[in-house]
């Protein structure tokens, strides 16, 4: 659930791509149209792994692998104890989400890891 509002709560649903749109996202003409995008992306990725390069792979690879570790760590734990703006029947809950969210749900479950990375 997601709450746009301070009072209603709105069910999200999975979205599906039909077979006609993900046609057209597969076209020349999409990608045409969105070359700029794919250009912009290129450039990025290079950036990145000229960044990597600089500050050394073996290095990054400990960095990442920590940071999978830690998230893993928060996914199994932070998960359950985050109290969001909705709970899962669709109720407001703003009050108490506030002790749990940084702000609206902007971020939630922040105490969690606030002690998952000062303990781990």
């Amino acid at each position: 659930y997601y709450s746009p509002r301070a009072d209603r709560c709105i069910k999200l649903v999975k979205t599906t791509t039909s077979a006609r749109v993900g046609r057209y996202l597969r076209s020349r003409e999409w990608y045409a149209k969105s070359y700029g995008d794919y250009v912009l992306h290129e450039a990025a990725s290079q950036s990145l792994d000229m960044t990597i390069d600089m500050v050394g792979r073996e290095r990054f690879e400990e960095a990442l692998q920590r940071f999978l570790q830690l998230r893993k760590v928060a996914e199994e734990q932070c998960a359950a104890e985050a109290i969001f703006p909705c709970s899962q029947d669709g109720e407001v809950q703003l009050e108490l989400s506030s002790t749990s969210c940084y702000h609206s749900d902007w971020g939630c479950g922040g105490p969690c890891l606030d002690d998952i990375t000062t303990t781990a």
